[in-house]
């Protein structure tokens, strides 16, 4: 069992909205939260993502999703990732997915599940994609407390093609509100493919 990627992130982020904001765990973090945009309404994420590979090579990916809100709890995405490799920029592999939240907060955390499909749309040859097709499930689960919010990760990406290993994922966020415009977040995420 090799390890691909491991990661820890910390940092202070400067919301210009209300508290309520400090209760999403989408970017600047990787671990996705439950929460769908509401019925009719889009969600737009960005973030920057850097890669550092076995090879010694770079890669710099600047992913932006889009999300439509379907229903109160479900939702249809696309993520376009514009990547800046060692050797060429350009757009990477498009994602296309659905999530789906069906228990929703209480005394008990909410819960969703995730899927999607990676269409190997960037260029593999010049490191802007992988050259595969994959499928993703992920379950989500979040609790929101009056300052503090909790997610959690778990996902298998599935390469049915075989030129790369099948992968689980996991990933932990924490944010706590400091003030009206100060949120503090942590995360720790790991990638492990089986071989």
């Amino acid at each position: 069992m090799t390890i691909n990627k491991l990661g820890v992130f910390l940092c202070v982020i400067c919301f210009a909205s209300s508290a309520h904001a400090a209760f999403l765990a989408d970017r600047p973090l990787s671990t996705d939260d439950s929460s769908t945009p509401a019925l009719g309404t889009y969600q737009l994420c960005g973030g920057i993502d850097w890669f550092f590979n076995s090879d010694n090579s770079k890669n710099l990916n600047q992913p932006f999703v889009l999300a439509y809100g379907l229903h109160e709890n479900l939702d249809l995405e696309i993520a376009l990732p514009y990547v800046i490799g060692d050797s060429a920029s350009w757009i990477g592999d498009i994602s296309l997915g659905t999530q789906y939240r069906f228990i929703e907060q209480n005394i008990h955390p909410s819960l969703a599940v995730a899927l999607s499909t990676k269409l190997p749309t960037g260029n593999w040859s010049q490191g802007l994609g992988t050259g595969h097709q994959s499928y993703a499930l992920e379950i989500i689960t979040a609790k929101n407390w009056e300052i503090t919010s909790f997610s959690g990760n778990l996902s298998y990406i599935n390469n049915p093609d075989m030129s790369a290993n099948n992968s689980f994922s996991s990933g932990l966020s924490l944010s706590r509100t400091m003030d009206e415009k100060f949120t503090l977040m942590g995360e720790l995420t790991c990638a492990i493919a089986p071989e």
